[in-house]
């Protein structure tokens, strides 16, 4: 047959370019779209695990500054950004920041010479502080630690009872 003789309906068979050029719009619209999200999403994940590494890293430092405070019977500031707690006749341990780094460093008494022993507890400590406790109780202590990844912050305080402190 020749194209004067198909009906209409069997000459357009195929897509106009017009067609193809609203079709290739609306996908890259929705490809867009989907980038835009997974960047979203991958951003959000990125300053999440952020977050969950700075509260680990509080947690830890929290957790082992007040360990040792627990056992101790004296505990003062050395200066800004560092702690001691004495057990005497038997140990020492002193808490201080090093760069962003919260160093312990412990002093075994028991033995002569003393063992002196330094580690690293966190790699991310803005400030850490110690001050009488507000109500007056001269075996309680409060201490307040950040820490920091330059973006983010976090900070908590807590109050410390010196189990030891009247075996002085």
């Amino acid at each position: 047959m020749s194209p004067e003789g198909l009906s209409e309906d069997m000459r357009r068979n195929g897509f106009t370019l017009i067609e193809m050029l609203v079709a290739v719009i609306i996908a890259a619209l929705g490809l867009a779209a989907v980038v835009v999200l997974g960047y979203q999403a991958h951003a959000h994940f990125r300053m999440a695990t952020g977050v969950t590494r700075l509260q680990q890293d509080l947690d830890i430092a929290a957790f082992t500054v007040k360990g040792y405070m627990d056992e101790s019977n004296k505990c003062e500031a050395l200066g800004e950004s560092a702690i001691v707690a004495y057990n005497d006749p038997n140990w020492q341990v002193r808490f201080y920041k090093e760069g962003s780094n919260l160093m312990l460093e412990w002093t075994d008494k028991r033995v002569t010479p003393p063992i002196v022993t330094t580690r690293t507890v966190i790699r991310t400590l803005g400030s850490l502080s110690i001050e009488d406790d507000l109500a007056g109780h001269p075996d309680a202590k409060l201490v307040t630690i950040s820490v920091t990844d330059g973006t983010l912050t976090k900070t908590t305080s807590f109050r410390v009872k010196l189990r030891n402190f009247y075996n002085l």
